[in-house]
């Protein structure tokens, strides 16, 4: 398991994580109406947003995505495959390490 920042081209593969989850469900339509698209999120990573993510054997498994401009973790999910091994404690690390290095969590 690798945990590393993300990048743009990774957006359309945290979606299928997203949709995954077994809490705070939601379908693809409900994150379109709630504007939560792959261009949105592409556009966050350009400006006001970081993120990482869990991979395993190359395949993203879990994703962090920290907003500055709201001093917030805006995403934390794990593949319910993928959950107890540690990767969202992991992912929240390092999502609220970027926060405090911004001096946004204090």
């Amino acid at each position: 398991m690798t945990i590393r920042e993300a990048v743009t081209a990774d957006v359309p593969d945290i979606f299928p994580v997203r949709l995954s989850v077994i809490e705070n469900v939601m379908t693809k339509e409900q994150l379109d109406k709630k504007g939560i698209t792959h261009e949105n999120v592409i556009q966050g990573l350009k400006t006001f947003c970081k993120g990482w993510v869990a991979e395993t054997d190359g395949i993203i498994v879990g994703y962090s995505i920290a907003n500055s401009a709201e001093n917030l973790v805006w995403a934390l999910f794990v593949h319910p495959d993928h959950q107890g091994k540690g990767l969202g404690r992991k992912l929240l690390e390092e999502a609220e390490q970027w926060l405090w290095e911004l001096g946004t969590g204090t």
